[in-house]
């Protein structure tokens, strides 16, 4: 997917967050125009958010050449930001995350719109709770159970063990572990008790937000025929009756924020944008 983004301006700098400072980048119409709509992401977590960088660059690039303010945000321990991942919290990550909504209220811009991919839903849902604003969302392959992705990430070690050594560890073994106090690692980030039971405790069902909030869920599927999650299914009919504005997409393609390769869904990008810019 190539497109012609010379009509952006791309700011790279650095937001002093609640542990150190972050690296961001502000992505902005370079036509000088009155902009009215801003966009935040939060991306997801460990390795997913290095497969997903593509998607959301093109993204941030498409809706900037259409006249809206993106920042991306590094948090704390993760990216080009400063700490170590061994030093992450999910306080600190959401903390983070409104410092740069602050920035976003210096330009006096009202209308601003959490993005979200994977986990970062979470986080996105987690950091709204917790800010006195009007907030519509956008997300990308919801996850719904924090607990559930923590055990699914946390397979990967149990992997990788199996196939390097005659360790025959559990999940199990693993909680029990973080349970005395000591970080484990996985997949080459190492997980602190601390993190892994915040990340545990997040509930989608938990933190909906506003009855007259619109969210915007975005699923990718190798087969348009194959049926949708129940757990999914779940929490979107959960939304509805709390009178959440919501709309569904499902789109078919590749899942690039697991694909061995970088991978795209230009699809996605498109839906998204017409999604945001309201077209």
């Amino acid at each position: 997917m190539i497109s012609d983004y010379s009509n952006i301006i791309i700011n790279p700098f650095f937001i002093e967050g609640a542990s150190g400072k972050n690296f961001a980048l502000e992505l902005l119409p370079s036509e000088k125009i009155n902009i009215t709509k801003a966009v935040l992401y939060f991306p997801p977590f460990a390795e997913e958010m290095n497969k997903t960088r593509r998607m959301a660059a093109l993204q941030a690039r498409a809706l900037a050449s259409q006249g809206i303010q993106v920042i991306q945000l590094d948090p704390f321990g993760t990216g080009d930001s400063e700490g170590d991942f061994s030093e992450a919290d999910w306080e600190i990550w959401s903390t983070d995350m409104q410092k740069a909504v602050n920035k976003l209220e210096e330009n006096n811009i009202e209308n601003i719109i959490f993005w979200g991919c994977r986990l970062g839903i979470l986080l996105a849902l987690y950091t709204a709770s917790k800010i006195k604003k009007n907030i519509d969302f956008v997300f990308w392959q919801p996850v719904v159970k924090g607990e559930i992705f923590m055990t699914q990430f946390m397979r990967l070690k149990l992997a990788s063990d199996m196939m390097n050594s005659n360790k025959k560890l559990t999940i199990k073994d693993l909680r029990s572990i973080l349970e005395s106090g000591t970080n484990i690692e996985v997949a080459g980030y190492s997980l602190s008790p601390a993190l892994v039971d915040a990340v545990d405790r997040m509930e989608f069902s938990q933190l909906l937000p506003a009855s007259n909030t619109t969210i915007n869920w975005f699923e990718i599927t190798p087969d348009l025929n194959m049926p949708q999650s129940p757990a999914n299914k779940k929490i979107i009919d959960m939304c509805k009756e709390s009178g959440i504005k919501m709309s569904i997409s499902r789109i078919e393609g590749e899942a690039f924020w697991t694909t061995p390769e970088i991978s795209e869904v230009p699809e996605l990008i498109e839906q998204t944008t017409k999604i945001i810019c309201g077209h």
